[in-house]
């Protein structure tokens, strides 16, 4: 398990564990009393007219959807946000000049994958298996390790090359989410000009201009 499912399984237990806390105590302490009153429908705090079965007008239906839309539309900014920021942060680090920097970008870069970078735009040689094996060791570079580097002049240039090539590919990364969310956010609003267009958006309609409607289609021929 990695940990992102950890986590999310840690929250939804916090989550269960509170709702169920409250529930529970809510029950001790709450006073049971039920009457006529409290079994009745409550809408806003209005009483209730007419029957419930009526049919609801359908630019009811098309505003809750497009309320669901939004909230559809947030669950996918998570992934792309969790994909720029990283590749942004990586793009920006500056060339690493000790051990422990280039601990701290390999920790970065495989944290984001190895695969998500690499061979994207045809700059990097090396296959994704030697790849990740290279930030593997960067990750486990130590004080000793690195200065012992300045006597493998062959070893030092293939780990310059990785990380430029690798930083060069996270900015490229970072545009292309970036284009990539200017493109979603296009196809919702050309949706929602088509909602409004037609005008299922216009909640408040005037009764005159229906009629008005129904008598023009009444009265053309067929």
């Amino acid at each position: 398990m990695n940990n992102l499912a950890g986590y999310l399984l840690l929250f939804l237990l916090i989550g269960l564990l509170f709702i169920g806390a409250a529930l529970f105590i809510g029950r001790l302490f709450r006073p049971n009393r039920p009457g006529d009153q409290k079994a009745e429908p409550y809408e806003c705090g209005e009483q209730p007219v007419g029957s419930a079965w009526v049919q609801f007008d359908l630019r009811f239906y098309v505003v809750a959807l497009l309320f669901v839309i939004f909230d559809v539309e947030l669950l996918f900014l998570f992934p792309w946000a969790e994909v720029f920021g990283k590749s942004v942060a990586i793009s920006q680090t500056p060339v690493p000049q000790s051990a422990v920097e280039y601990r701290n970008l390999a920790n970065r870069v495989l944290e984001l994958g190895t695969s998500t970078l690499d061979n994207q735009y045809g700059t990097r040689d090396a296959p994704p298996q030697r790849s990740e094996r290279r930030w593997r060791e960067l990750q486990q570079l130590d004080d000793e390790q690195f200065e012992q580097l300045a006597e493998q002049p062959k070893k030092r240039r293939q780990y310059e090359a990785l990380v430029e090539s690798t930083l060069e590919e996270a900015g490229h990364l970072a545009w292309l989410a970036m284009i990539e969310l200017y493109i979603f956010f296009g196809i919702l609003l050309v949706g929602f000009a088509y909602l409004w267009r037609r005008g299922d958006l216009k909640w408040v309609r005037s009764l005159k201009a229906e009629e008005q409607t129904q008598t023009s289609t009444a009265a053309s021929p067929s």
